[in-house]
């Protein structure tokens, strides 16, 4: 990546002008968390061009990582009056999405399905912001669009999930945990929630095993730690069913001469 800001600086060097030059080196920079400068970078670019709808996207997604999600929405208003497209109606409900505008968001994915109702990822976001406004059936319904178009959606898979957990329908979506995992197996939050629903209908066991699934995909981190002490409450609470006898206390050790240079230590 550094090579290629090199190459971007050489060429701007040479046009500084080259409003497709700094519109990649904003890209580079923001590929690598710079999105300060990035921002610089895609501004100098619409300087140079102003209808370049390229660089008011990037710019907006740019302002979204830094939570500029305002700003971000009215980028992606210039995007959308520029060249009205799939992609520019579903970032824009995004970012409404991310500001809790549910409802805004909504209508900016169905603009994006009027121009295609095959667009998986817009069902998605449709079905994610529907469940947010807790209209959990329609949001399967998105989620089951979603699929129908890309049926390796593991996400959709999930989020089905969800909603169906949600409507204390956990058998069916156990289904959807399922095949969540079978397309990725590192979902951490796909175990986690298939060991929620496996412990709602009592099955503790295999609820265990699921939440062992999620540490390691996860790697300890988050939320998911959570489980971790929640399983060793769960089977301290089986020990003492099994055997209410409590432990014997170990015996009182005497303790140890401290040195009179301990204060050095």
């Amino acid at each position: 990546m550094a090579e290629a800001l090199e190459c971007y600086d050489k060429a701007i060097e040479l046009n500084p002008e080259s409003y497709v030059a700094w519109n990649y080196k904003g890209e580079a920079l923001h590929d690598l968390g710079k999105s300060n400068e990035a921002i610089m970078c895609f501004d100098q670019a619409i300087e140079l061009k102003p209808d370049c709808e390229e660089a008011w996207n990037d710019k907006g997604a740019a302002l979204a990582a830094l939570g500029r999600y305002d700003q971000a929405i009215a980028a992606s208003d210039r995007v959308v009056e520029i060249k009205p497209d799939v992609e520019a109606y579903n970032n824009r409900g995004l970012m409404l999405y991310n500001l809790k505008k549910y409802p805004e968001s909504i209508q900016s994915y169905a603009k994006a399905l009027e121009l295609s109702t095959t667009h998986p990822k817009t069902w998605y976001n449709m079905g994610n912001s529907l469940k947010k406004m807790g209209k959990a059936p329609d949001a399967i319904s998105c989620y089951d669009r979603a699929i129908e178009y890309k049926t390796d959606y593991d996400s959709a898979w999930f989020e089905k999930g969800k909603a169906l957990d949600a409507l204390g329908r956990q058998e069916e979506a156990l289904k959807c945990y399922d095949k969540a995992l079978s397309i990725n197996r590192k979902l951490a939050e796909a175990w986690k929630s298939r060991g929620d629903a496996l412990l709602a209908l009592g099955r503790t066991k295999e609820a265990m095993v699921c939440y062992d699934e999620a540490l390691g995909a996860s790697g300890g981190n988050g939320e998911i730690r959570w489980i971790q002490k929640a399983k060793k409450d769960d089977e301290e609470r089986n020990r003492q069913l099994l055997d209410p006898t409590p432990p014997e206390p170990e015996p009182a050790q005497k303790p140890a001469k401290k040195s009179r240079w301990a204060f050095w230590k």
